[in-house]
């Protein structure tokens, strides 16, 4: 369950913009396209961990709670390709047209994918409000000074 919706749709804006922002720059990038797509994927992945975690550490949760929150920034994201991104992929070419070439890479959803896992993962890290401790070490022995 969703416990904060202004910032999970803020979250949600931000992590569109990011993606925005960081696909844009690949495509202008001097690589080879297989790696503009997996960095495109590495990018939505630690995007979405890293905002997830900015939420959860106020909004502690688990399972079911970090899925609620990866579809709630799937469905904005949706609204937001479907409102600008594919204006640009179309090319030229009709609306539905662009809808097929954008929903048809495979990029595309493996980082939609990834982002559920970042959320997911960054939901079961947190535990009333603080990011899971590793179990405690055994300290060594304190001497007293002589």
């Amino acid at each position: 369950m969703v416990k904060n919706w202004i910032t999970a749709i803020a979250l949600a804006l931000g992590l569109w913009v990011v993606m925005f922002i960081g696909v844009s720059a690949l495509m202008v990038a001097p690589l080879p396209a297989i790696w503009q797509k997996i960095l495109e994927i590495v990018l939505s992945g630690a995007a979405s961990f890293i905002l997830a975690r900015i939420y959860f550490k106020k909004n502690p949760g688990e399972l079911k709670d970090g899925l609620a929150l990866g579809a709630v920034w799937f469905l904005v994201g949706g609204v937001l390709d479907l409102l600008i991104t594919v204006q640009y992929v179309k090319a030229g070419a009709g609306y539905f047209a662009g809808l097929k070439t954008f929903y048809g890479m495979w990029n595309l959803w493996v980082g939609f994918l990834l982002m559920f896992a970042g959320v997911v993962l960054a939901a079961k890290m947190t535990h009333g409000g603080e990011i899971a401790k590793m179990p405690n070490q055994p300290q060594p022995p304190i001497m007293p000074k002589v």
